[in-house]
């Protein structure tokens, strides 16, 4: 038996007490649990918030929402705890466990449980983002050496055609538009904002200097005190200015007036055949690399995915040069 601390009536459990709260006093379950039980204030162990009242038996919610119970100690704590006294320490077990369950399931079920998986782990991540990537690559350069990664990168694209790169960019492109609708989710105006917000400056600089890092390690530019850097540099300018001069005699007028930056709507731009990055590696003289013969004007998107790729080989290039 229960007894009313108002009234001292006695009820026979916790849903008739309840029920003669709202009945015999008109208050609710909520306001004589905050009077008569409540001991501490209702807020997340997460992140701080105010939590939801459930009943009076269990009073407040530990956490705020589904996110902050995703990452609480006490539920991370209660789940290790059962994998240890169900399966001890063969995790194998309950991963092939896992597999079987999700195996049996609907599409849209999967679908769902691969969207909270995925916000679990990057929860995760967020709060320990840095030790991760450290013992990531830790690990990597203990089983692999230091230069794997890049020399991963190197094999990768080196192995990979021009058509490989198509085939992948198009099957991105349809699962893209299949969910979203869109070519990529970074024209959804939601993911923008959500990349803008765990932009802080201080992932910023880290991210552009393993940027920059990477890109000197691949030979993709070359470092800031190597003396030949000014003179690429200078080069592909000369390139640059002579190839809009040429552009300007060889193209239409239609065709100059929609020259302009990526993102411009219906937007066209300037390409080298032979890249003006395989001229410079390949000693090309900067007028025949601006030659018109190596000039065609395409869409930005298409200018975008290209690259540094080149479409003709250097004696391709001269023979063009040759016949124009």
């Amino acid at each position: 038996m229960i007894e009313c601390k108002i009234c001292k009536y006695e009820c026979i459990d916790i849903k008739k007490l309840s029920i003669h709260i709202k009945n015999a006093h008109k208050i609710s379950s909520k306001e004589y649990y905050d009077k008569y039980f409540k001991t501490e204030d209702n807020v997340c162990i997460v992140c701080g918030n105010k939590t939801k009242f459930i009943n009076l038996s269990k009073g407040y919610n530990e956490c705020c929402s589904r996110k902050c119970s995703n990452i609480s100690p006490n539920r991370i704590e209660k789940i290790n705890k059962t994998k240890k006294d169900r399966f001890g320490d063969d995790l194998s077990i309950i991963y092939e466990k896992a597999k079987n369950t999700v195996r049996g399931w609907s599409k849209e079920r999967r679908l769902k449980y691969s969207k909270n998986l995925s916000n679990g782990i990057k929860n995760a991540i967020k709060n320990n983002h840095d030790e991760i990537v450290e013992n990531r690559i830790k690990t990597t350069k203990e089983r692999y050496g230091d230069n794997y990664f890049v020399e991963l990168g190197k094999s990768i694209y080196k192995n990979k055609t021009k058509y490989d790169f198509e085939v992948i960019n198009k099957k991105r492109r349809m699962t893209c538009r299949e969910k979203y609708g869109v070519d990529s989710v970074m024209y959804l105006n939601d993911v923008v904002e959500k990349v803008k917000q765990s932009l802080t400056p201080e992932i910023r600089q880290k991210a552009t200097q393993r940027g920059l890092e990477t890109k000197i390690n691949n030979g993709t530019i070359l470092s800031f005190d190597n003396p030949l850097r000014n003179r690429k540099r200078t080069y592909k300018n000369k390139v640059h200015h002579i190839s809009h001069i040429n552009a300007k005699e060889n193209f239409t007028q239609d065709e100059l007036s929609k020259l302009g930056l990526c993102g411009m709507e219906n937007g066209l731009q300037i390409d080298h055949l032979f890249s003006v990055e395989d001229c410079y590696n390949n000693d090309v003289p900067v007028e025949m690399a601006a030659h018109p013969a190596n000039l065609r004007i395409i869409p930005w998107q298409e200018n975008l995915k290209k690259w540094h790729r080149s479409d003709i080989s250097v004696n391709n290039l001269y023979e063009k040069i040759n016949n124009w």
